[in-house]
């Protein structure tokens, strides 16, 4: 068979080309996941670490995919689903083997049928050319929405063209541009308003809509992109312009791609049980906003994850990160990669934003994953035990179960997640050095100083269906005038209310409650028809508000844009 060949190709030849990286959307992430949990056994391309190597993250697929095929008694077995089919065919160009030139992608998953003569001829790509030494492909990226809240029109209107492809098999690239217009509810507008920024993006505008509520429209354009070199067997080493998610769960206290784009050096080595992950970024302390005519003020960000499949399902990491500032560029001493940052950071003065993180996930009875992070910005023993509410206990707090084929029910996933970050948590002294891009939160999108509770579920009974829902509930203390209660984590910790007696969501109570519900259909390769209904209810002091909108769209290649907080 031919999957048998391919299968042998790739764990006894070298010859497999395409490396590069996987940046999962979401419905990729959660496929991954359950194939993960079903079978009981991490990958070895340890999934909290994203971008994902590919040609990894499809020897996995290809693995479990053997190993569970032709069992009679797991009717649930990946095996026996098109998930792992399909995820292979979406990433075809990993399988391309150079020494097989006549061969093309397609010859081993023939997904469709050439379109046009030069159309998907590899059954993944609208464009590719494979030869012995280049490899390319080009994808259009669209994405249409419109719906209504209230009297306000809503729209998403983005455009854009992917290009990716290797040379030698040692060299990767890749690049997004993305254009973007869109007219957002009101509490999105809202927080543009609040930090003067628009999440996601660096430098926006306000649209001028022929549209009624143009008031609420922006136009952003954002591009990713990133050179990747093959370093060794294990060693990669890749520089790009983008974001970074780090866990197991919807929230990171880690890093999130929440924010905007930015830029990177990132050196990913995996061998053996481990995944040692570095990262050296250029941020800034400012936004954007519309004034694109001046030089921003930079600052910057060196972080590590060590990350180690300890038993066969149990993956515990380290994450250690610092923000600094300086006049003269990057501080140099921090481009050690296999140095406590701590320990720097402390010889130097201790002059810096520096955290430290742990991070586990456990698989239970191919059924359950259960999984956490804690994440400490300061650290005094006397007093995080103490009841004091010291100032400087800032820290956060996740924990999270995921449940498949819950109930019996085939592909249908359950998700719970509880989040809690204490006041001042991710701020700093100088206001520079907080752990932001662009006035974005780099981990969770609240900032600080609140309590949150999540709940998911995802079913999909077959590759053209999808039905999905999130629901999330917390509880967050804002500013009064002139007061800093320590949710706003772009102020300087300086400012605080007091050094004792702080707790979680002291200051203006805000609590809020949304969900949204979400039927997708699969019209072909990577091209969907969204229907949604959004419901956001809040109270800020007692003072009530609710309300409901409706939206429907298609996009192609892209994933949906989510603003959830």
């Amino acid at each position: 068979m031919k999957l048998v060949r391919i299968c042998v190709m790739l764990f006894f030849g070298s010859a497999v080309s395409g490396q590069g990286y996987l940046q999962p959307d979401a419905e990729q992430k959660i496929q991954l996941d359950a194939i993960e949990i079903q079978n009981g056994v991490l990958f070895n391309n340890h999934l909290q670490i994203q971008a994902l190597n590919k040609i990894r993250t499809i020897n996995e697929l290809l693995r479990f995919k053997s190993n569970s095929s032709g069992k009679p008694d797991n009717n649930n077995a990946i095996g026996d689903t098109v998930f792992a089919n399909q995820m292979i065919a979406d990433h075809v160009e990993a399988l391309y083997n150079e020494e097989k030139m006549n061969d093309s992608p397609n010859s081993y998953f023939k997904s469709s049928k050439p379109f046009l003569k030069y159309f998907y001829k590899d059954g993944a790509h609208f464009l590719s050319l494979y030869k012995r030494n280049f490899q390319i492909s080009i994808d259009p990226l669209l994405y249409f929405d419109i719906g209504k809240e209230d009297s306000t029109l809503l729209f998403i209107n983005r455009r854009g063209l992917r290009i990716a492809g290797s040379v030698d098999q040692r060299v990767f690239f890749h690049t997004d541009i993305i254009e973007t217009q869109l007219s957002v509810p009101d509490y999105v507008h809202n927080y543009v308003d609040l930090y003067q920024t628009f999440p996601g993006a660096g430098l926006y505008k306000r649209y001028q809509s022929r549209f009624p509520g143009s008031e609420r429209a922006y136009d952003f354009l954002i591009s990713n992109a990133a050179v990747e070199f093959k370093a060794s067997r294990h060693i990669n080493v890749s520089l790009g312009h983008g974001t970074h998610f780090i866990g197991s769960g919807i929230r990171s206290m880690f890093l999130s791609d929440f924010s905007a784009p930015h830029f990177y050096l990132q050196i990913n080595t995996n061998v053996w049980k481990l995944h040692y992950q570095n990262l050296f970024a250029e941020l800034s302390p400012e936004s954007l906003g519309e004034q694109g005519d001046h030089l921003i003020e930079k600052k910057y960000m060196a972080a590590h994850y060590l990350s180690m499949n300890i038993t066969k399902n149990w993956n515990a990491g380290i994450f250690e990160s610092v923000v600094f500032a300086r006049r003269n560029g990057f501080e140099l001493q921090y481009l050690n990669p296999v140095i406590l940052y701590r320990f720097i950071e402390h010889s130097l003065g201790s002059p810096d934003n520096v955290f430290i993180g742990l991070h586990s996930n456990v698989l239970l009875l191919n059924r359950f994953s259960v999984y956490g992070q804690m994440l400490f910005d300061e650290f005094v023993l006397k007093e995080f035990f103490s009841s004091k509410g010291w100032w400087g206990n800032k820290y956060a707090v996740q924990l999270g179960c995921k449940y498949i084929n819950a109930f019996g029910l085939n592909h249908l996933l359950l998700q719970i997640e509880y989040n809690q970050i204490r006041p001042y948590t991710y701020t700093f002294r100088d206001s520079i050095s907080n752990y932001t891009q662009y006035h974005q939160a780099l981990a969770h999108p609240l900032g600080a100083n609140f309590k949150e509770l999540i709940f998911k579920v995802h079913y999909q009974p077959d590759e053209r269906w999808v039905f999905s829902s999130q629901w999330l509930a917390y509880h967050k203390g804002t500013d009064s005038t002139g007061i800093n209660n320590g949710g706003n984590i772009l102020l300087n910790y300086d400012t605080r209310l007091a050094d004792y007696g702080n707790t979680i969501a002291q200051g203006v109570s805000n609590k809020v409650i949304a969900g949204n519900f979400c039927v997708s259909y699969r019209l072909f390769h990577r091209a969907w028809l969204d229907l949604n209904l959004n419901y956001r209810s809040t109270n800020v002091e007692n003072s009530k508000k609710s309300v409901i909108w409706f939206s429907g769209g298609f996009r192609m290649n892209l994933d949906k844009l989510r603003f959830d907080f």
